[in-house]
């Protein structure tokens, strides 16, 4: 597939490796903010679930970071 052919990229270059988590947590951060901006006022409950949710994809991708850097 084409996520497998990506990975194999990745690790070839340290540096790509970094971007890719930069842009990986930046994603998700974006998504974070967007949660929690439409879900302030009228649930807050959902803030809490899309912080989980952040938090959650934060350690996934510094959880990736670290697989590739190891080589």
């Amino acid at each position: 597939p084409l996520s497998a052919r990506r990975c194999v990229l990745l690790k070839s270059t340290r540096s790509s490796v970094v971007i890719f988590n930069f842009l990986f947590r930046l994603l998700y951060f974006s998504l974070f903010l967007i949660h929690l901006y439409r879900f302030f006022f009228t649930y807050p409950f959902y803030t809490f679930s899309s912080f989980f949710f952040f938090v959650r994809y934060t350690t996934v991708s510094s959880f990736f970071c670290k697989y590739f850097l190891k080589f």
